[in-house]
């Protein structure tokens, strides 16, 4: 896995390194469990980020493998295993904290989060 180093610029922000540090590490979580799902299943897996600023907004991407069985509900991903699901609500939480924007997609393979803050 191959991931260029993101560091927002120390610039006046809208949000928190806390709330960053909680988007990514839950969004890498998730990522994580479906590439690994995709390796025992036996296909490739890959785990890709992109983010950069503009003005005091944050714009981040994290797309990695998924097997199709991904689902969702009112556009969101949702799961029926214990334990799991904490990390997306987190994640859209905050963003609805900052004014800002989720989105989740599944096609072909390949789930891709989109998170501005």
């Amino acid at each position: 896995m191959s991931t260029p180093a993101f560091y927002p610029r120390r610039t006046r922000r809208r949000w928190s390194s806390c709330s960053l540090c909680a988007v990514l590490s839950n969004a890498l979580e998730n990522a994580l469990h479906a590439a690994v799902r995709c390796r025992e299943a036996g296909q490739g897996a890959f785990i890709e980020t992109t983010g950069h600023e503009k003005g005091k907004k944050l714009f981040l991407q994290i797309t990695n493998s998924c097997l199709p069985d991904v689902q969702f509900r009112e556009g969101v991903p949702v799961t029926d295993r214990t334990g799991h699901g904490l990390g997306v609500r987190s994640i859209c939480a905050i963003s609805e904290r900052y004014g800002g924007l989720t989105s989740f997609a599944a096609k072909d393979g390949q789930f891709t989060l989109r998170v501005m803050l």
